[in-house]
């Protein structure tokens, strides 16, 4: 009830922002639904570790404890950004950036973002995952587009297109792991649940699941901006507005990172080893490591730095989980402060934004004033 309770909210959320007529009711119901949905989640949470794992509705939904972090993060991320939005998105109408109807698209996509993600940790069915993850897109495109700038036009179409190209490359390795359950004796609807899969993770054909873990890896991983598939990544954050850009790097990267440590879980166990999966890891960790940090160098839009910095980011958390438990244990701490951290940054960023009217690092001084 709870999970199925917040889902509704979400929901709710989002009508209630395109029916609204006044903009401030529109704010105001968003913030609303976000302190809704993190108490209805929080209670989620605290359910999973206080009992273990939490099955809502039957075997399609699972909250275990990694499950339960990740709903907290988005819960506490969403709450910062309803929040953020109140200030960021009515000094942007009042300010004409903004139209009424910008506005009231904003706060109906917003929940709808969430929602995606919320359904993305808590499904245990590889069919919803692949949607919910497509869904994450399709929510957060027209947000990279909302100021409509050529910029950001172009960000927008960057954004979709690798990323649901990404997408696209996944499913090739969700169905290659569905067709391995049927070759190991799992009925078709069975062989679409991990659940189902990890227990017949032994009799999985080995072959089947490393090219499946292949195509994963990079369909995912392009959603998780692992060099070389980021490209979409500085683009995309440094153009929509703060809020946004504080979900989608603090949250969004994680959710994605999230769905491909489930899947090595899986392919771990059919191996009967991780050090092949766990070589993905810290080579495309590495990668994307070495390259931010060169580009941060260079970098002269701060929005565009911090969109790096979670690219250099994600590759410190993925070479971590690629040096075996106590990497993997340090690598998760890593996440939690991620989100957090950066989530905060970019709240900042657009508080910075709104009192300097410019993203370029030269021209902001004086902060100490704000």
């Amino acid at each position: 009830m709870l999970l199925y309770g917040s889902l509704l909210v979400l929901i709710l959320g989002a009508a209630h922002a395109l029916a609204a007529a006044d903009l401030r009711a529109v704010a105001r119901g968003a913030l609303a639904s976000a302190v809704a949905t993190f108490v209805g989640l929080t209670a989620l949470v605290m359910l999973a570790f206080i009992r273990g794992p939490v099955q809502p509705g039957g075997g399609a939904w699972m909250v275990d404890r990694f499950a339960g972090m990740m709903l907290l993060l988005i819960a506490v991320v969403y709450l910062g950004a309803a929040v953020s939005s109140t200030r960021y998105i009515g000094s942007e109408h009042a300010a004409g950036i903004l139209t009424g109807r910008r506005v009231k698209q904003y706060y109906a996509l917003l929940p709808l973002f969430v929602l995606a993600m919320v359904v993305s940790v808590t499904t245990d069915h590889l069919g919803i995952l692949w949607i919910a993850l497509e869904a994450t897109t399709l929510a957060t495109t027209p947000l990279v587009a909302l100021y409509k700038k050529d910029g950001a036009i172009e960000a927008a179409w960057k954004y979709l297109l690798l990323c649901s190209v990404g997408i696209s490359v996944s499913l090739l390795g969700l169905l290659l792991l569905a067709y391995a359950g049927v070759g190991a004796g799992l009925a078709v609807d069975d062989a679409l649940s991990l659940g189902a899969l990890r227990g017949r993770a032994s009799s999985l054909d080995p072959e089947v699941v490393r090219w499946a873990f292949v195509f994963l890896f990079i369909g995912i991983g392009t959603k998780v901006g692992f060099v070389p598939m980021h490209p979409w990544l500085p683009d995309a954050h440094s153009r929509t507005p703060s809020p946004i850009s504080a979900t989608l790097s603090g949250v969004l990267l994680n959710v994605a990172l999230y769905a491909l440590l489930r899947a090595k879980a899986l392919v771990d166990m059919a191996l009967g080893q991780d050090a092949w999966t766990s070589g993905f890891f810290w080579v495309f960790g590495l990668a994307s490591i070495l390259f931010a940090a060169f580009v941060l160098l260079h970098q002269q839009n701060y929005k565009r730095m911090l969109a790096y910095h979670s690219v250099e980011h994600m590759g410190l958390i993925s070479f971590g989980l690629g040096m075996g438990p106590v990497g993997a244990a340090g690598a998760v701490m890593h996440m939690i402060g991620h989100t957090l951290a950066k989530s905060a940054l970019f709240f900042s960023a657009g508080e910075i934004l709104l009192a300097r009217h410019t993203t370029k690092i030269a021209n902001i001084k004086g902060l100490w004033r704000l």
